[in-house]
C-alpha cells in the first residue's frame, strides 16, 4: 500500500505503522519517512515504569531509556542499508549488542561511584567530631 501511494501520489505524506524492524525497512525503502513502530514506544515506556518499580528513580530510569532509544534510533537508520543483508545485519546485531552492553556498564560504573560518594557524603554529615580535650567517653569504655 505504502508503496502504491508513493508511486502514484510522490506528493503524498505517508503515515505509516511498522509491524517490525524488517517492515520498518521497507517502509523507509519506498520512501515513507513518518513511521512508528507498533510495539516499540509502549515497550520503551513499559521499560521505564520497570526501572522506576525496581528502585530506580523517575528522572534516572527515563534517562536509561532516553540513552536506549538515541542508540536503537541511531541504529535502526545505520542497519538501514544492510537490512537485506542477512550476514552482515547478524554481524551489525552482535556488534550493536556489545556497545550498548558497553555504555550500560559505564552507566552502571557511574552510578556506583555516585552511590558510594553520596554514602561517603552521608557518612560525613552525620559524623561527630572528635574532641580530643573530652577523653570521658573512651576512659570509661577501658
Amino acid at each position: 500500500t505504502a508503496q502504491y501511494l508513493r508511486k502514484n501520489y510522490p506528493d503524498l505524506i505517508v503515515l505509516a505503522r511498522a509491524r517490525d524492524r524488517q517492515h520498518y525497512y521497507r517502509l523507509r525503502e519506498v520512501g515513507v519517512r513518518h513511521i512508528w513502530r507498533e510495539t516499540y514506544l509502549s515497550s520503551l515506556d513499559m521499560s521505564r515504569e520497570s526501572l522506576q518499580l525496581l528502585g530506580i528513580s523517575a528522572e534516572k530510569a527515563r534517562e536509561t531509556v532516553q540513552t536506549f532509544r538515541d542508540y536503537d534510533d541511531d541504529l535502526i537508520e545505520r542497519q538501514q542499508a544492510i537490512y537485506d543483508d542477512e550476514a552482515s545485519m547478524i554481524e551489525s546485531t552482535q556488534s550493536s549488542m556489545a556497545e550498548l552492553e558497553s555504555l550500560f556498564d559505564e552507566d552502571i560504573g557511574k552510578a556506583r561511584k555516585m552511590d558510594l560518594s553520596d554514602f561517603y557524603e552521608a557518612l560525613k554529615s552525620q559524623a561527630r567530631p572528635v574532641d580530643d580535650e573530652d577523653d570521658s567517653t573512651t576512659e570509661s569504655k577501658h
